[in-house]
């Protein structure tokens, strides 16, 4: 009941869900996770000291320091801060802004159906919820294929205009609901960064709702499927972005990276 009002099936499903994980977590005994902390580059840092601002958990300190301390402890590896670096100086090793590129090419490259929209999904609620919509026989169209991010909040505008300029016809952001990110605030770092992405595009000619943001809890897969469809409709109705659009989204991709990676 805790995100909101809902009939007794849905809390008892979410309760259900809350539940079965805690039981795990329970029954594992000693559980090991390999720490998934940003890598840093001093030799490009520009000192601008954005990372500490958008680091939720304080995991990011410049101390008087030229440099930043990373506290491996509290660092949740959300990766907000990678993306919001605008000289690169911050990675994410288990998710690295190469990596990212190169799996959102792939996801361009190797989708027969049109129109093809990439989406990236955070592990956390979307991509469950889209693992649910599977195993539970809900369907929705193919054009989508899914990267899964750590968080929504670890989309930079690299990323989410490579897309585009590989010639997607439409990107869809999903994570968690903005209030309950697992990482408290990543969520709503990345529907900031799209709605600003969104407004680039439009000023370069290209319709802004070809970039989709979207929330749903990880038991909602009906609710990922229906604003799937939705978009895929959206996009269906827009037709193809052609040729004759990737310059201007490379051109905008060029010009305004990394104003707003800094959104």
């Amino acid at each position: 009941m805790a995100q909101g009002p809902k009939d007794i099936a849905d809390s008892v499903a979410h309760a259900g869900l809350a539940a079965s994980k805690v039981k795990t977590l329970l029954a594992s005994g000693n559980v090991i996770t390999e720490a998934c902390v940003p890598s840093f580059n001093e030799d490009v840092c520009i000192s601008c000291r954005l990372c500490e601002v958008i680091c939720t958990p304080n995991a990011i300190k410049f101390d008087n320091e030229k440099y930043p301390q990373i506290n491996l402890a509290a660092c949740r590896g959300c990766g907000a801060c990678a993306a919001a670096c605008p000289s690169g100086a911050l990675d994410l090793p288990c998710l690295t802004t190469e990596q990212l590129l190169e799996a959102t090419k792939a996801a361009v490259l190797n989708n027969p159906v049109r129109p093809a929209i990439v989406g990236y999904l955070c592990r956390w609620c979307a991509y469950i919820a889209a693992d649910r919509a599977g195993t539970s026989r809900i369907r929705y169209p193919p054009n989508i294929i899914n990267i899964q991010v750590p968080c929504t909040g670890r989309l930079n505008t690299e990323t989410i205009l490579t897309a585009f300029a590989e010639g997607a016809d439409g990107v869809a952001v999903m994570g968690c609901h903005v209030q309950d990110c697992h990482y408290r605030s990543g969520a709503r770092y990345a529907k900031s960064r799209t709605d600003t992405i969104r407004e680039a595009l439009e000023g370069a000619g290209i319709d802004g709702r070809r970039l989709f943001f979207g929330s749903v809890s990880a038991s909602e897969a009906d609710q990922f499927a229906e604003q799937v469809n939705d978009f895929v409709n959206v996009v269906t109705k827009l037709g193809p972005l052609g040729r004759e659009m990737m310059g201007k989204v490379t051109r905008t991709q060029s010009a305004d990276a990394e104003e707003m990676t800094g959104g």
